[in-house]
């Protein structure tokens, strides 16, 4: 496995690049159900009222929803940058960050297709009980592997 060093020992868990796939996939459903609407409103229009105009009808209320909370409804927040430091997990979104110890996160869940490692913590950090980030291209398993095990490790000497 590839390490990723940082700055003063530091080593980063997380992609380089900052993840925006929750906005893209949240802008291409609000695509969907606009198109759905205006089909649904042409359909409606022209005195049929077939299942493509009822979810016209449908979709305008959860185009409202998912315009003004999309990005917190459909897919978990991310984290911009996980760098693990000793006993200690440094995690930033934005101009946020918080430090988790090791021995709080409670379940690492590494899913290699998408690249995606979800940790949930007990107790939650400024980002909540669960959070989410995004690894290089193929390394989330070992990742979620080396989280394990440095999870075990901080416990036995906690």
């Amino acid at each position: 496995m590839r390490q990723t060093p940082t700055r003063l020992g530091m080593r980063r868990l997380s992609a380089l690049a900052k993840p925006d796939h929750d906005r893209y996939y949240t802008l291409a459903i609000l695509g969907f159900m606009l198109l759905a609407m205006v089909a649904g409103g042409l359909a409606w229009r022209d005195g049929h009222t077939s299942w493509l105009a009822m979810l016209g009808v449908w979709s305008a209320p959860a185009i409202a929803i998912l315009a003004t909370r999309g990005r917190r409804l459909l897919a978990p927040p991310v984290i911009d940058e996980v760098l693990v430091e000793d006993g200690d997990l440094l995690l930033k979104r934005g101009e946020e960050s918080d430090r988790a110890p090791l021995e709080n996160i409670a379940m690492v869940e590494a899913e290699r297709r998408s690249n995606l490692v979800t940790l949930e913590l007990d107790p939650p950090c400024v980002f909540g009980d669960r959070v989410h980030f995004i690894t290089r291209r193929g390394a989330a398993g070992d990742i979620g592997a080396e989280l394990r095990q440095r999870i075990a490790e901080a416990r036995r000497h906690a």
